[in-house]
C-alpha cells in the first residue's frame, strides 16, 4: 500500500520532523511512502529525506498575483480547492493511496480551509487520515468542518479534549491515541559543558507563544525573572533549547537576548545554537534536564516521554489536553500564556513543579510506559485503513 504524507512544514520545525520520523517508522516499509514538504533542504540537512520519497512543495507568498487571484476567488465562493491545488500541485493527482495530514496543529489555532480542501480533493481517489491532531473546539460548531472530519477514514486525536469535541459533534471515525512523537527515540550527542558541571533546567520559549500574550513583552519579562530566580535560589544551570529554528518562528529570537543577559554568570548555555541537531538529539538534550519550562508542544512531548518534570506555557487545547491526559488536570502543569500578568508568575509556576517533583516522577512511572505503548497502536489503526 502506498502512503502519502502532506502538511509537513519541514524539519526546521523539529516537532514536524518528529512526527514524520515516527510515522514513517510505524508504516514500516516507508520506501513506499511519499512525503510532501515545505522545506526539502531542511529535511535533507537532518537526514529525514532518506526515510521515504520526499518532494518539495511550497505555499505561495501573498505577493504572487496568481495566488492572490485564487485566494480572492476562494474567499468569495468559500471554496479553497483552487488555492490548495495551486499549492500542492502533482500531489493531488495521487490515486489509490492512504493520504495522511501530518501537521498536528493544522486544525488548531490557524485557518484550516486549505486542509479542508486537501481532504476533499484527496478523498476523491484515496483514503484520508487526520493524524495525531488537535482540533480547536470552536471548529466543531461549523457544519463544513464537521463534514470535513467525517470525510476522513481515520482521525487519531492526540488528546482527550479534541477527542471529546469530535465525538460530541457526531464524528465517529476518531480514536484517542497519544501523539506519535511520544515514540521518538533519543540519540546521544555532545551537550554543552554546563550539563557536566551541574543539573540543568531547560527553557524553551517561542515567537508563536508570544503572539498569544495578553500584554506584549510579558513572557520575556517573566522568563527573565524565572532565570534570575533559578540562579539566585538554586545551584541549577539554565539551558535555552530551541525546537524550531527557521525564519520568523525561530525560537532563538526571544531566547538569545536572555542568554546574552545572563551568560557572564557562567551558568547558562544555548543548546544547538548552530542548528545542527535533529529532533532525536534534541530529545537527548531535553532528557538530561532536571526540569523543563517549555512553549513548544513537541519539546514538551520530548520531556514528558523521558519523564522530565515539565511546565508548559500553553495557548491552546493541545497543551491542556495532553497535560490532562497525563496528570488528570492541566492546573499547575500548564500556565496559560494569557494568564501571565506579573513578572513573577512563571517563577512561581516553576516553583510548584520543583516542589512536586517526586509526585510528578511517580506519576510518570505509573503512566508513561503504557502511554508510549499506546502511542505505537496508531500504526495498527493506520494499517487497518484500506483503499
Amino acid at each position: 500500500m502506498n502512503y502519502l504524507l502532506y502538511g509537513h512544514g519541514g524539519s526546521g520545525n523539529h516537532g514536524c520532523e518528529a512526527i514524520v520520523r515516527t510515522t514513517l517508522a510505524m508504516i514500516g516499509d516507508s520506501k513506499s511512502a511519499d512525503v510532501y514538504t515545505m522545506d526539502l533542504n531542511r529535511d535533507r540537512k537532518f537526514g529525514v529525506d532518506k526515510l521515504a520519497r520526499f518532494h518539495q512543495y511550497k505555499l505561495r507568498s501573498d505577493n504572487e498575483p496568481v495566488y492572490l487571484a485564487a485566494k480572492a476567488v476562494a474567499k468569495l465562493t468559500d471554496n479553497y480547492d483552487l488555492v490548495t491545488y495551486y499549492n500542492l500541485g502533482d500531489a493531488l493527482k495521487t490515486k489509490g493511496a492512504v493520504c495522511l495530514s501530518v501537521g498536528g496543529d493544522n486544525y488548531c489555532n490557524r485557518e484550516p480551509s486549505k486542509y479542508l480542501s486537501c481532504n476533499k480533493l484527496f478523498a476523491k481517489n484515496n483514503k484520508t487520515v487526520l493524524w495525531g491532531c488537535s482540533v480547536t473546539p470552536q471548529l466543531m460548531k461549523q457544519k463544513k468542518y464537521v463534514e470535513d472530519m467525517k470525510r476522513y477514514s481515520l482521525i487519531t486525536a492526540r488528546e482527550s479534549l479534541t477527542y471529546r469535541g469530535l465525538v460530541g459533534a457526531g464524528v465517529e471515525n476518531a480514536v484517542l491515541l497519544p501523539d506519535p512523537a511520544f515514540t521518538l527515540p533519543a540519540a546521544e550527542t555532545e551537550l554543552p559543558e554546563i550539563f557536566k558541571e551541574r543539573e540543568v533546567v531547560g527553557v524553551n520559549i517561542s515567537p508563536t507563544v508570544l503572539k498569544h500574550e495578553k500584554e506584549s513583552g510579558s513572557l520575556q519579562k517573566a522568563t527573565r525573572e524565572l532565570v534570575s530566580y533559578i540562579l539566585k535560589n538554586t545551584d541549577y544551570g539554565v539551558a535555552f533549547i530551541p525546537h524550531v529554528i527557521r525564519g520568523p518562528n525561530n525560537d532563538l529570537l526571544p531566547m538569545t537576548p536572555l542568554y546574552e543577559e545572563f551568560k557572564d554568570t557562567g551558568r547558562v548555555a544555548v543548546v544547538d545554537g548552530d542548528d545542527t541537531m535533529n529532533c532525536c538529539q534534541l530529545k537527548y538534550a531535553i532528557s538530561h534536564c532536571r526540569f523543563m519550562i517549555v512553549a513548544r508542544t513537541h519539546a514538551s512531548i520530548a520531556a514528558y516521554s523521558t519523564q522530565v518534570p515539565t511546565l508548559v506555557i500553553g495557548y491552546s487545547v493541545k497543551s491542556k489536553g495532553i497535560a490532562t491526559d497525563l496528570f488528570g488536570t492541566d492546573e499547575n502543569y500548564v500556565l496559560p500564556i494569557d494568564s501571565i500578568s506579573s513578572d513573577e508568575d512563571l517563577a512561581k509556576a516553576f516553583e510548584w513543579i520543583a516542589d512536586h517533583e517526586d509526585q510528578i516522577r511517580r506519576q510518570y512511572g505509573r503512566i508513561m510506559p503504557a502511554y508510549i505503548k499506546e502511542a505505537f497502536k496508531a500504526g495498527e489503526y493506520l494499517k487497518a485503513v484500506r483503499v
